[in-house]
This record gives structure tokens, sequence and C-alpha cells, in this order.
């Protein structure tokens, strides 16, 4: 069975990589309001309601392939190829502050209908987070802007392109089978006057260079095979036919990409592991009563 593969399956992977050496520096994001003045006006049980979908995901880094990248982000994201959901799932109102702490989860989703065809956000029934793919990630206030916060802690998230059952992304040996893994993230975001969307975003990760190795793209746009279960036996640690090997004919691996490039480790994680950097400024807006709190491959459930 052949599926597409959208041009956004080999942007996150491209988009995660910098030629510089390798370290771990103390990232510090810069103190701007982000969201216009950094001030709103918000109900905390009204918030706790709410699920936000990417409309704009917008690389910062690498420089050099920023431009190309965002403007073929731009369509996979208008045509709901890519989805990735953070619903909120608890807010503290604050003093001073709009809220005290956010609580939400973070992960790919996916959409009814479940057609692999560009929809648009009309025709779209119903939202939904990929089973066990989402993470909760606690926000605190950013540096005293009264509607502005950051992750307290550094987190993980999950980039799944396309539906469950044809992946655009194919990395079947991985904790979360056919994902783009984003370690050691930290995320910062704002809200408008009235906490119904999400604006000036921003993304600071890593992809893990062993998982880098183990992630395989399409050679040619919608020529290679849905990736299934291999039907004879392998070795994972021969990078070099591993994707063909795991995923069938046409499927490269991003490791080989990153070479041909001659780019380089530019992150480490907190374990020490080596990896390529991911920055990116993103907003979001609330998807209302179309989404399915259920988490399904198909948001049926």
């Amino acid at each position: 069975m052949r599926h597409r593969l959208g041009a956004l399956a080999l942007l996150p992977l491209l988009a995660c990589v910098e030629v510089t050496a390798p370290g771990a520096p103390d990232i510090t994001i810069e103190q701007t309001g982000g969201s216009g003045t950094g001030t709103c006006e918000c109900d905390a049980t009204a918030l706790g309601e709410r699920v936000f979908r990417f409309t704009r995901l917008e690389i910062d880094e690498p420089e050099a392939l920023a431009s190309t990248l965002n403007s073929m982000w731009a369509g996979e994201l208008a045509g709901n190829s890519l989805n990735v959901l953070f619903h909120v799932l608890e807010a503290e109102a604050g003093t001073g502050v709009a809220f005290e702490s956010i609580r939400l989860a973070a992960g790919p989703g996916w959409h009814s209908p479940t057609t692999t065809a560009p929809l648009t956000d009309e025709e779209i029934d119903s939202y939904c987070l990929l089973p066990d793919m989402e993470v909760e990630i606690e926000m605190e206030p950013y540096h005293g802007y009264q509607c502005v916060f950051k992750s307290a802690q550094s987190t993980s998230l999950l980039f799944h392109l396309g539906p469950q059952t044809e992946p655009m992304v194919c990395s079947p040996l991985l904790d979360a089978p056919n994902t783009t893994p984003i370690k050691d993230l930290k995320v910062r975001f704002g809200f408008n006057e009235d906490c119904t969307a999400i604006e000036d975003g921003f993304l600071d990760g890593c992809i893990l260079e062993a998982e880098a190795q183990r992630i395989c793209m399409c050679l040619i746009a919608g020529t290679c095979p849905t990736p299934e279960a291999p039907e004879t036996p392998f070795d994972p640690d021969d990078l070099s036919g591993y994707c063909g090997d795991a995923c069938g004919g046409g499927w490269i691996s991003f490791g080989s990409i990153i070479k041909s490039f001659g780019l380089r480790q530019s992150c480490v994680d907190a374990d020490g592991r080596q990896g390529f950097r991911l920055q990116a400024f993103f907003d979001a807006e609330d998807v209302g009563a179309r989404f399915n709190p259920v988490a399904s491959a198909d948001c049926s459930e």
C-alpha cells in the first residue's frame, strides 16, 4: 500500500540540525512579552476546557534552511497533515499574573475524517490526541509577565505526521514507533487577551543522534510502502541497510541525510547523549467543541 508523503515528513528532521560543535549550552530565552503586551483577562475554569492546535510552526534554527522549510510547513499545517495539540488540563488563577500554573497534555493528534488528503479547518469534524503519545507539561509564569508562561522543567514532545495507519515517517524501533522525538524540550508561550489563542510560542529541543539514525524518510515522496513489521529478521545495528530492512524500499536514514550535509551534533540532553538542535516559533488556536477527549487513531471512539 502506498501513501502520500508530504514535504513536511522530512522537515522536522532537517530543521533540527545546526553546524556547530557539540555542547550543552545553558539556554536562556530572550525576555520579551511574546504575545503583544503579555497581558490577558481569562477565567481559569474556562481555560481548563480548551485545546489548542498549532497553526504556525516556524523554524528559527538552522537559519540557512529556515526560508525553504517554513514555506513548506505552512502548507502542511493549513492542510491538517501536521497536528500538534496542547490540551489544558488545569489552570490555577494567580495574583499579579493570570495563572500561577498551567498543566497541559501535549502531543501529536489526528482528525476525523481520517483521509490523508489535505483538509481545511471547515472540513474537520473533530481532533484528538493519538493514543500513548502525549506528555504532561507544567507551565509557570515567565519573568514576571502577567500572561506569558514557560515550562517548569525540560520535557519532551513527539511529532507524528499523518494518521497512525499511514505514517509519513518510519521509525519502528523507537519507543514511540514512527515518530520524531524531541528531547530536552523547553517551551514558552503567551496568550491573546481572552486566552482563545496562543501567540509567539517558542520551542527549543534536541533530536538524539542515536534516534536520528533510526528515523527513516521516503526518498521520493509518495513512492514508499506503508511501514509494516519486517517479515524477516534484520540487524538493527547495521545502519547502512537499516531503513530498507525495517521500512521497505525507498526509505532512507535521517542520519545519512545529516552526513550528506556535513552537519554535526549541536546539543546534549540531560543524560549526556548528543543530538541535533531544534528551535522554532509557533502559534496555536482553540479548536473549541471539536476536540474528542478520547485518544484514538481516528478520533472515532
